[in-house]
């Protein structure tokens, strides 16, 4: 093993500790709460995807453009003709272009309003991943422990145990012994 931090390597001789080669109960056990983890992860990202309605944001943009395509500035600008100015009613033109200002300015307010409400269910995404991320990366590192401690175990049997249980096999006064022997590899 390469140079792993005192506590992880702490956690792999626990773990290795819990597998016994002579309960088969307790190999079909390991790692069940790794894999509860991953589990947890998972549907905590798929619950996120799944009650996510995609595209408001862009949906909210858009509409602001429509509004604002639908007030023309440019008539703004114009200067009226004198004979324009005699004819025609300069008080109700104000009022008709304020009126028209005013709608538009309402529905970009209420627009802002919505995006504002968008940035901060982004943020809460952004949150929510971010804790996503750490549960992974300990669900991980927990994945790693435990192939850390099968490989411990793998190798105690291989130094320890099968040159123990050979020496048993060749005993003629321990007949189970060969039958042990080819249990355990």
């Amino acid at each position: 093993m390469n140079e792993i931090e005192p506590a992880r390597q702490e956690e792999i001789t626990r773990l290795a500790s819990a597998i016994s080669l002579k309960d088969p109960g307790t190999i079909l056990r390991f790692g069940a709460a790794a894999q509860s983890r991953a589990q947890a992860a998972a549907d905590a990202m798929l619950e996120g995807a799944q009650n996510r309605e995609t595209g408001e944001a862009g949906q909210t943009l858009s509409s602001m453009l429509t509004a604002l395509k639908g007030f023309d500035v440019t008539t703004l600008a114009e200067k009226p003709s004198f004979f324009q100015r005699v004819f025609t009613r300069a008080g109700a033109e104000v009022t008709a272009i304020t009126q028209k200002y005013e709608g538009v300015r309402g529905q970009i307010e209420a627009i802002g309003d919505k995006l504002d409400t968008h940035r901060t269910k982004l943020l809460e995404d952004v949150e929510r991943l971010e804790r996503l991320y750490v549960a992974t990366l300990d669900w991980f590192h927990a994945l790693a422990d435990h192939i850390a401690a099968g490989e411990l175990v793998l190798k105690q049997t291989d130094e320890e145990m099968i040159p123990r249980l050979q020496a048993e096999a060749e005993d003629p006064e321990k007949p189970l012994a060969p039958q042990q022997l080819r249990d355990a590899r």
